[in-house]
């Protein structure tokens, strides 16, 4: 009460000094001076959050590094000239308070070695083995990833966006740990239209659902997705997609025959859409997804836009033979993740390899069989980029 009084007086004396014209000018001016204030205490404040949460994460990893330090440097203080072992990697995630390791340059190599034997781990059958229905483990995170995408993505997407203001190692170290715990739980791969018909084969049960990246972005959804196993699971897919299926405008769950699923994916393929296969507790395999980013595909955002590693390379690359191409641009306009352009003087198609998926999209897109798919492994420039 004594400061407000004092501030009436305060404005009654000013008010007679400068007159009775200037008494609405002082207000807006004392009015301005007080938010500008605010605004800098509320930028102080934010900045001492920022900072604490920065040095609290800092604290973390220093001393995870300093716990290890023996594994990563010899007797002489110097850098060890051997990588460390995977197990040295585990207990740093572990104490990072995270099961995901931090390694980065792991490869889909790992995975077709320890899931495929040897053969491409998302056609072997071990990988569709799992009974979805009395998997109580996978089915409950299936149904909590599917209900509870929406909200997920709300406070994730946020959460990626600040990562930007924390120093780049320890931001990066961040990524890196939310990439391998995303490969541990749900990854995404880009597989080709000839891969889906083999996937196909051994997941025989395929049910035609609703999108969640669609639902999320509130872009039109005409039912692109598919769940596939090996056993009917109905019950299953029907109460994780409840909560979608109660909304107008969604698609509802729709049992296909191998022969309706491959002409749904050709369609999809000829509006530019990508196939890739999802994991549900890797790495037993759930899903076939259709999208695109400008359809809201969150593992593309996320991907791309964010550096965490959700969706993976495919095992495939394009190659242009550049005495076919004509230099439409047709594959140039279809690629999803602009890694086609268009030389004009030489009138043909160039490939940026570092940012190819190899998911196939270019070449359905040209009509004079300019572009090709080759295997990953075999082009020395794109073998270790995954």
């Amino acid at each position: 009460m004594v400061q407000r009084r004092r501030r009436v007086e305060q404005y009654q004396r000013d008010a007679e000094r400068d007159g009775p014209c200037d008494a609405p000018r002082v207000s807006r001016e004392r009015a301005q001076h007080r938010k500008r204030h605010e605004r800098r205490d509320a930028q102080r404040r934010a900045h001492s959050v920022r900072h604490g949460i920065r040095d609290l994460l800092a604290d973390r990893v220093l001393s995870a590094l300093l716990a290890i330090r023996p594994s990563l440097y010899g007797p002489d203080g110097r850098v060890l000239a051997h990588p460390p072992s995977d197990s040295t990697h585990v207990r740093l995630a572990s104490r990072l308070g995270t099961v995901a390791a931090l390694r980065l340059g792991g490869t889909m190599c790992e995975f077709c070695h320890k899931h495929g034997d040897g053969q491409t781990w998302y056609l072997a059958a071990s990988s569709y083995a799992a009974d979805l229905r009395s998997d109580l483990e996978r089915r409950g995170y299936l149904v909590e990833f599917v209900s509870g995408f929406d909200g997920r993505m709300r406070r994730t997407v946020p959460l990626l966006r600040r990562l930007r203001v924390l120093p780049k190692p320890l931001g990066d170290a961040i990524l890196s740990a939310s990439s391998r715990r995303m490969q541990r739980d749900h990854f995404g791969q880009p597989v080709t239209i000839e891969d889906c018909a083999a996937i196909l084969d051994i997941a025989t049960s395929i049910v035609r659902v609703p999108c969640v990246c669609r639902h999320f972005s509130r872009t039109p959804d005409d039912g692109v997705c598919l769940a596939i196993t090996t056993r009917p699971a109905d019950d299953v897919i029907a109460e994780a997609f409840a909560g979608h299926l109660a909304e107008p405008d969604t698609p509802g769950l729709e049992r296909l025959s191998r022969a309706d699923a491959l002409a749904l994916l050709a369609r999809c393929e000829e509006q530019g859409l990508m196939h890739s296969v999802w994991t549900f507790k890797t790495p037993f395999i759930a899903g076939i997804c259709n999208c695109s980013l400008e359809a809201g595909c969150m593992a593309m955002r996320t991907t791309l836009e964010h550096g965490v590693k959700v969706m993976w390379k495919g095992e495939r690359v394009a190659r242009i033979d550049a005495d076919a191409c004509t230099g439409c641009g047709a594959c140039v306009e279809r690629c999803p993740f602009g890694a086609l352009s268009l030389d004009r003087g030489r009138r043909t198609a160039v490939l940026d390899i570092s940012r190819c998926y190899g998911c196939g999209v270019c070449r359905s897109a040209c009509r004079f069989g300019a572009i090709r798919l080759e295997d990953r492994a075999v082009v020395p420039e794109a073998a270790d980029d995954w």
